[in-house]
Protein backbone atom coordinates (compact mmCIF):
# COMPACT_ATOMS: atom_id res chain seq x y z
CA UNK A 1 0.00 0.00 0.00
CA UNK A 2 1.64 3.21 -1.20
CA UNK A 3 -0.09 5.99 0.77
CA UNK A 4 -2.40 4.89 3.53
CA UNK A 5 -4.59 5.95 6.44
CA UNK A 6 -5.31 4.32 9.79
CA UNK A 7 -8.96 4.09 10.82
CA UNK A 8 -9.99 4.76 14.41
CA UNK A 9 -13.37 3.43 15.52
CA UNK A 10 -14.39 4.51 19.04
CA UNK A 11 -16.83 2.12 20.72
CA UNK A 12 -17.06 2.62 24.44
CA UNK A 13 -19.56 0.82 26.64
CA UNK A 14 -22.46 2.80 28.03
CA UNK A 15 -24.83 5.30 26.45
CA UNK A 16 -27.76 7.29 27.78
CA UNK A 17 -30.41 7.64 25.07
CA UNK A 18 -30.01 4.10 23.70
CA UNK A 19 -28.50 1.54 26.05
CA UNK A 20 -25.45 -0.31 24.66
CA UNK A 21 -25.90 1.63 21.41
CA UNK A 22 -22.89 0.22 19.58
CA UNK A 23 -24.25 -3.31 19.98
CA UNK A 24 -27.93 -2.55 19.38
CA UNK A 25 -29.36 -4.47 16.43
CA UNK A 26 -29.56 -2.69 13.10
CA UNK A 27 -30.72 -4.83 10.18
CA UNK A 28 -30.18 -7.96 12.29
CA UNK A 29 -26.55 -7.14 13.12
CA UNK A 30 -24.96 -5.09 15.93
CA UNK A 31 -24.71 -1.48 14.79
CA UNK A 32 -20.90 -1.50 14.96
CA UNK A 33 -20.87 -4.32 12.39
CA UNK A 34 -21.68 -1.98 9.50
CA UNK A 35 -18.85 0.47 10.19
CA UNK A 36 -16.32 -2.35 10.68
CA UNK A 37 -17.48 -4.14 7.54
CA UNK A 38 -17.24 -1.07 5.28
CA UNK A 39 -13.88 -0.03 6.78
CA UNK A 40 -12.41 -3.50 6.18
CA UNK A 41 -13.32 -3.20 2.50
CA UNK A 42 -11.91 0.30 2.02
CA UNK A 43 -8.83 0.32 -0.19
CA UNK A 44 -7.15 3.22 1.65
CA UNK A 45 -7.17 1.88 5.21
CA UNK A 46 -4.14 -0.18 6.17
CA UNK A 47 -5.32 -0.92 9.68
CA UNK A 48 -8.46 -0.48 11.76
CA UNK A 49 -8.08 0.34 15.44
CA UNK A 50 -11.12 -0.15 17.65
CA UNK A 51 -10.74 1.71 20.93
CA UNK A 52 -13.16 0.24 23.44
CA UNK A 53 -13.82 -0.78 27.02
CA UNK A 54 -16.73 -3.03 26.01
CA UNK A 55 -16.26 -6.80 26.29
CA UNK A 56 -19.25 -7.47 24.00
CA UNK A 57 -17.66 -5.39 21.23
CA UNK A 58 -14.30 -7.15 21.62
CA UNK A 59 -15.90 -10.61 21.43
CA UNK A 60 -17.96 -9.66 18.39
CA UNK A 61 -14.93 -8.37 16.45
CA UNK A 62 -13.42 -11.86 16.51
CA UNK A 63 -16.16 -13.03 14.14
CA UNK A 64 -14.81 -11.03 11.20
CA UNK A 65 -12.83 -12.98 8.59
CA UNK A 66 -10.36 -10.12 8.25
CA UNK A 67 -9.85 -9.89 12.02
CA UNK A 68 -6.08 -9.72 11.45
CA UNK A 69 -6.61 -6.21 10.02
CA UNK A 70 -8.35 -5.10 13.24
CA UNK A 71 -6.42 -3.94 16.30
CA UNK A 72 -8.35 -3.84 19.57
CA UNK A 73 -7.06 -1.18 21.93
CA UNK A 74 -8.40 -1.47 25.46
CA UNK A 75 -9.54 1.97 26.51
CA UNK A 76 -8.81 2.98 30.12
CA UNK A 77 -11.76 3.98 32.31
CA UNK A 78 -10.75 7.64 32.46
CA UNK A 79 -11.22 7.81 28.66
CA UNK A 80 -14.62 6.10 28.70
CA UNK A 81 -16.70 8.68 30.54
CA UNK A 82 -19.67 10.64 29.21
CA UNK A 83 -17.65 13.86 29.16
CA UNK A 84 -14.48 12.39 27.63
CA UNK A 85 -13.33 14.43 24.64
CA UNK A 86 -12.75 12.47 21.44
CA UNK A 87 -9.38 14.17 20.91
CA UNK A 88 -8.13 12.58 24.14
CA UNK A 89 -9.25 9.18 22.84
CA UNK A 90 -7.46 9.76 19.52
CA UNK A 91 -4.26 10.83 21.31
CA UNK A 92 -4.34 7.60 23.30
CA UNK A 93 -4.60 5.63 20.05
CA UNK A 94 -1.83 7.60 18.32
CA UNK A 95 0.49 7.04 21.26
CA UNK A 96 0.24 3.32 20.52
CA UNK A 97 0.50 3.71 16.74
CA UNK A 98 3.75 2.40 15.23
CA UNK A 99 2.83 3.58 11.71
CA UNK A 100 3.05 7.23 12.74
CA UNK A 101 6.74 7.20 11.75
CA UNK A 102 6.16 5.67 8.32
CA UNK A 103 6.64 8.00 5.36
CA UNK A 104 3.47 6.88 3.56
CA UNK A 105 1.18 7.32 6.56
CA UNK A 106 -1.11 10.25 5.68
CA UNK A 107 -3.33 10.49 8.76
CA UNK A 108 -6.21 9.06 10.75
CA UNK A 109 -9.79 8.44 9.66
CA UNK A 110 -12.25 8.61 12.56
CA UNK A 111 -15.38 6.52 11.90
CA UNK A 112 -18.14 6.51 14.51
CA UNK A 113 -20.28 3.32 14.69
CA UNK A 114 -23.39 5.52 14.95
CA UNK A 115 -23.31 6.10 11.17
CA UNK A 116 -24.24 2.58 10.00
CA UNK A 117 -25.33 3.66 6.49
CA UNK A 118 -21.91 5.07 5.55
CA UNK A 119 -20.47 3.03 2.66
CA UNK A 120 -16.92 2.02 1.74
CA UNK A 121 -17.32 4.26 -1.33
CA UNK A 122 -17.80 7.23 1.00
CA UNK A 123 -14.65 6.35 2.92
CA UNK A 124 -12.66 5.87 -0.30
CA UNK A 125 -13.87 9.11 -1.90
CA UNK A 126 -13.16 11.10 1.27
CA UNK A 127 -9.62 9.68 1.42
CA UNK A 128 -9.08 10.44 -2.26
CA UNK A 129 -10.27 14.02 -1.83
CA UNK A 130 -7.88 14.37 1.10
CA UNK A 131 -4.98 13.02 -0.97
CA UNK A 132 -5.85 15.36 -3.85
CA UNK A 133 -6.06 18.68 -1.97
CA UNK A 134 -3.90 17.91 1.10
CA UNK A 135 -5.94 19.81 3.74
CA UNK A 136 -5.24 19.99 7.47
CA UNK A 137 -8.43 18.04 8.09
CA UNK A 138 -11.61 16.84 6.40
CA UNK A 139 -15.19 16.40 7.60
CA UNK A 140 -18.07 14.66 5.86
CA UNK A 141 -21.07 16.92 5.30
CA UNK A 142 -24.55 16.77 3.82
CA UNK A 143 -26.56 19.48 2.12
CA UNK A 144 -29.02 21.26 4.41
CA UNK A 145 -32.60 21.31 3.14
CA UNK A 146 -33.66 24.83 2.26
CA UNK A 147 -36.41 24.84 4.92
CA UNK A 148 -33.68 24.43 7.56
CA UNK A 149 -31.54 27.32 6.27
CA UNK A 150 -30.94 30.07 8.86
CA UNK A 151 -33.08 32.41 6.75
CA UNK A 152 -36.05 30.03 7.13
CA UNK A 153 -35.83 29.33 10.86
CA UNK A 154 -38.04 30.53 13.71
CA UNK A 155 -37.50 30.65 17.44
CA UNK A 156 -40.19 30.18 20.06
CA UNK A 157 -40.96 32.65 22.84
CA UNK A 158 -43.88 31.66 24.98
CA UNK A 159 -46.60 30.45 22.62
CA UNK A 160 -45.44 32.62 19.74
CA UNK A 161 -42.79 32.03 17.11
CA UNK A 162 -40.60 34.68 15.56
CA UNK A 163 -38.35 34.74 12.50
CA UNK A 164 -34.69 34.29 13.38
CA UNK A 165 -33.62 36.58 10.56
CA UNK A 166 -35.35 39.77 9.44
CA UNK A 167 -34.96 39.92 5.68
CA UNK A 168 -36.05 42.80 3.47
CA UNK A 169 -37.03 40.42 0.70
CA UNK A 170 -38.53 36.98 1.13
CA UNK A 171 -36.19 34.48 -0.48
CA UNK A 172 -37.63 31.89 -2.83
CA UNK A 173 -36.18 28.39 -2.69
CA UNK A 174 -34.05 28.79 -5.81
CA UNK A 175 -32.35 31.96 -4.49
CA UNK A 176 -31.58 30.78 -0.98
CA UNK A 177 -27.90 30.23 -0.09
CA UNK A 178 -26.82 26.59 0.00
CA UNK A 179 -25.58 25.40 3.40
CA UNK A 180 -23.86 22.19 4.47
CA UNK A 181 -23.89 20.52 7.85
CA UNK A 182 -21.53 17.96 9.41
CA UNK A 183 -23.44 14.68 9.12
CA UNK A 184 -23.16 13.42 12.66
CA UNK A 185 -19.88 11.58 12.93
CA UNK A 186 -19.57 9.73 9.63
CA UNK A 187 -16.01 10.63 8.52
CA UNK A 188 -13.31 12.79 10.08
CA UNK A 189 -9.82 12.76 8.56
CA UNK A 190 -6.87 14.47 10.23
CA UNK A 191 -3.44 14.85 8.66
CA UNK A 192 -0.50 13.13 10.35
CA UNK A 193 1.05 16.45 11.43
CA UNK A 194 -2.14 17.49 13.22
CA UNK A 195 -3.44 14.29 14.82
CA UNK A 196 -2.33 15.41 18.28
CA UNK A 197 -3.77 18.92 17.88
CA UNK A 198 -7.36 18.46 16.75
CA UNK A 199 -9.85 16.19 15.00
CA UNK A 200 -11.25 18.91 12.73
CA UNK A 201 -9.33 22.16 12.49
CA UNK A 202 -6.53 24.09 10.84
CA UNK A 203 -6.60 26.79 8.20
CA UNK A 204 -7.53 24.39 5.42
CA UNK A 205 -10.59 22.23 6.16
CA UNK A 206 -12.05 20.11 3.37
CA UNK A 207 -15.66 18.98 3.16
CA UNK A 208 -16.67 15.70 1.57
CA UNK A 209 -20.34 15.81 0.60
CA UNK A 210 -22.18 12.59 1.39
CA UNK A 211 -25.67 11.59 0.25
CA UNK A 212 -28.30 12.29 2.88
CA UNK A 213 -29.42 8.65 3.01
CA UNK A 214 -25.87 7.57 3.90
CA UNK A 215 -25.56 10.24 6.56
CA UNK A 216 -28.06 9.28 9.27
CA UNK A 217 -26.42 9.48 12.70
CA UNK A 218 -28.14 7.31 15.31
CA UNK A 219 -28.59 9.60 18.27
CA UNK A 220 -32.03 8.51 19.52
CA UNK A 221 -34.73 5.86 19.05
CA UNK A 222 -36.31 7.67 16.10
CA UNK A 223 -32.96 7.61 14.28
CA UNK A 224 -32.73 3.90 15.01
CA UNK A 225 -36.15 3.28 13.46
CA UNK A 226 -35.15 5.31 10.41
CA UNK A 227 -31.91 3.42 9.69
CA UNK A 228 -33.70 0.10 10.03
CA UNK A 229 -36.29 1.26 7.51
CA UNK A 230 -33.56 2.46 5.12
CA UNK A 231 -31.75 -0.88 5.35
Amino acid sequence: MKNFFIAIIPARAGSKEIKNKNMIEVNNRPMIHWTISEALNSKHLKKIIVTTNCTRVINYLKKFKKFNKIIVLKRPDYLARDNTQMLSVVKHVVKNLSEIKEKNFLGTVLLQPTSPLRKKADINKACELFIKIKPDSLVSVTKVKHIFNPESLYFKKGDKIHKSFKLKNKLIKQKKPVYFSPNGAAIYITSRKNIKKFIIGGKNIAGYEMPYLNSIDVDNKDDLKLVNLLF
